[in-house]
């Protein structure tokens, strides 16, 4: 007996094929090998077609291919010129090895931040704008025969100076070592002249920097102590001149020498008078009468009124020699502070030129640019396994990604 089945359950069980089919069409778009639903109902297992994984391979290893292609038959040969050169100074203390110490044995060692500022220099938009005044560079990467990728201007990099200066600056590499304080320029171009003439403006242009380094230093460390000394010069000078225009109105050098004098005068005159009044002393005791006792007497008086107007000439008076003595003492004694000051400054500038001589930069070639005689560059193989190796971890990274997603909708189907 046949068992006859409900309308609606067959309705149902139509609805749920159907919605089974469109679910699994939306999973076919991302999972090609996905299972799909017959209008029967059956279930198989889609396989597409041969070429479409050919194709799809092709696509995921075209930038290893791109690559090879570049690399093996467009690639222009490019020539590698290098220079080294270190950065001393005699003032700060160097390595403890290596060619620091060598310079450390002449009295001269490496500086560390000069060097970076050297370096900075010679990869800086002022290095590779001066170099462009020096050289054509726009001419120099346009040679015949570079290719479109590499020349200048490319599909990479514009005709703009910035684009120039982004492009140099992918060309030419300035690298320090920490361990021998050696500093290597590489630049590279399209010819082998082209690239020694480079490196050696870029050397030129950095002892350019180093002297103009140089002559900040030497005007910042000198420039208050001449300062001081034009000061002290000019101090001393004023000093001179008030003692000058002293001695002109007053119509004397020296009073402190007057004063001498003076005082000699009156101890000489004080001698001669207590000898006279010795004299009349003795005369009067022994002949009063005497009528040369009237001319001692004449004389004591004389020297008493000498004594007295040699007296009121060094003091006593407001044009006394006292008063002028004091004024010359304080000319003098500006005139000597100001010498004092002008030594001490003297000194001190000497100190600062010395210093200033310590602190000198000096850029020494150590490897002069080469001519290179053929190309190294680029680096065919190391950049062609380079670009095959990130590939190939791309390629790895989207199959963990597709077999996710396998899963995924396995699991829910």
């Amino acid at each position: 007996m046949l068992k006859t089945q409900d309308p609606l359950e067959v309705r149902t069980e139509a609805h749920s094929v159907r919605d089974n089919a469109g679910s699994m069409t939306s999973f076919q778009r991302w999972l090609p090998l996905a299972r799909r639903a017959e209008p029967e109902g059956e279930l198989r297992l889609y396989r597409p077609p041969h070429w479409r994984k050919y194709v799809f391979l092709f696509v995921l290893l075209l930038p290893t291919i791109a690559a090879g292609v570049y690399f093996a038959f467009i690639a222009s040969d490019r020539y590698l010129s290098e220079a080294r050169f270190v950065v001393r100074t005699a003032s700060k203390p160097s390595g403890s090895g290596g060619l620091g110490a060598v310079l450390q044995m002449v009295g001269f060692s490496r500086s560390d931040d000069d060097v970076f500022s050297v370096q900075d220099f010679m990869t800086s938009r002022e290095a590779i704008d001066q170099l462009n005044k020096r050289l054509p560079l726009r001419d120099i990467y346009s040679r015949p025969g570079a290719d479109f990728l590499m020349r200048y201007p490319s599909v990479i990099f514009g005709p703009t100076r910035e684009e120039l200066y982004k492009y140099i600056r992918m060309l030419v590499s300035v690298t320090y070592n920490n361990t021998t304080g050696i500093t290597t320029l590489s630049v590279q171009a399209f010819r082998p002249d082209d690239a020694h003439a480079i490196a050696t403006t870029l050397l030129d242009l950095a002892e350019d920097k180093v002297n103009e380094l140089n002559a900040r230093i030497r005007g910042d460390a000198v420039r208050v102590a001449n300062d001081q000394v034009k000061l002290s010069e000019n101090r001393l000078t004023e000093a001179t001149l008030k003692i000058t225009a002293f001695q002109n109105r007053e119509l004397m050098i020296d009073p402190a020498k007057n004063s001498v004098m003076l005082n000699d005068l009156i101890a000489s005159l004080g001698a001669d008078l207590a000898d006279t009044q010795s004299k009349v002393r003795e005369m009067s005791s022994n002949s009063p009468e005497d009528p040369g006792l009237s001319v001692l007497n004449d004389r004591v008086l004389a020297l008493k009124n000498q004594i007295q107007a040699e007296r009121q000439e060094v003091a006593g008076d407001p044009k006394a020699l006292a008063d002028k003595l004091a004024v010359y003492e304080r000319l003098a004694m500006d005139r000597h502070f100001a010498v004092d000051a002008l030594d001490r400054s003297l000194e001190t500038q000497g100190s600062a030129e010395v210093e200033a001589r310590r602190q000198q930069l000096f850029l020494e070639r150590i490897v002069s640019p080469n001519d290179p005689d053929y190309a190294t560059m680029p680096l065919r193989a190391w950049s062609f396994a380079t670009i095959a190796i990130l590939n190939l971890l791309g390629l790895m990274i989207l199959w963990l990604f597709r077999t996710g997603l396998q899963e995924h909708a396995q699991t829910d189907s």
